[in-house]
C-alpha cells in the first residue's frame, strides 16, 4: 500500500454536497496524515458537517485550508465544499 497521499487517485479532488442543507459544523485544522502510519489521532479530521431537516451528512478527512464554505451557509446538491486529503 502506498503511503503517499498522492499516489491515491481521490486525494486532492473536490467534494460536492450531497443535498441542500445548511452547514452546521466544519473543523480545519489537522495536517493530512502518512498513509498507514497509524498516527493519530483517529477521528474524521477536517470536515463538514451538513444538516438539512432531520438529518445530517458529515464529509470527513478534508485537506486542511481547502474548506470552500462556512458554518451557517446555505449549500446546494452538488456545490463544491472542499478538497479530499488523509486528516484523521
Amino acid at each position: 500500500m502506498p503511503t503517499q497521499n498522492e499516489a491515491y487517485a481521490i486525494f486532492n479532488q473536490t467534494v460536492y454536497s450531497p443535498c441542500d442543507g445548511t452547514v452546521s459544523d466544519i473543523e480545519d485544522k489537522w495536517p493530512n496524515e502518512t498513509p498507514w502510519s497509524g498516527g493519530a489521532p483517529y477521528n474524521v479530521g477536517n470536515h463538514v458537517l451538513i444538516t438539512s431537516d432531520n438529518f445530517a451528512v458529515l464529509m470527513g478527512h478534508l485537506q486542511k485550508g481547502s474548506m470552500l464554505v462556512k458554518v451557517g451557509d446555505k449549500v446546494r446538491k452538488g456545490q463544491p465544499l472542499a478538497k479530499t486529503g488523509n486528516s484523521g
